[in-house]
């Protein structure tokens, strides 16, 4: 699923709901495609002033606790799977 109120890396191909814990950075678990292998990380987002038809907006601040898979299509079924069970646990 994409979410238009996020500014973020290019390679970002698969993002799960953001998180919003009193206390903590917005976050949300991002499946990307570094060209050579897939990694399915965390991503902690900065919010910014709300634009026409958003409460607000987020900025990619950084990334972490990363898993990574070969650049094949069996890669790429491992990371699907591993980007589920983590999104099914933010």
């Amino acid at each position: 699923m994409s979410d238009n109120r996020v500014t973020t890396r290019a390679d970002v191909i698969r993002s799960s709901y953001i998180v919003v814990k009193e206390g903590c950075m917005p976050t949300r678990v991002v499946l990307r495609d570094l060209g050579h292998e897939y990694v399915v990380h965390n991503e902690h987002l900065t919010t910014e002033a709300p634009s026409e038809g958003h409460s607000c907006n987020f900025r990619h601040r950084s990334f972490e606790v990363g898993d990574y898979f070969s650049h094949t299509a069996d890669g790429l079924a491992k990371a699907r799977a591993r980007f589920e069970e983590r999104a099914a646990k933010l």
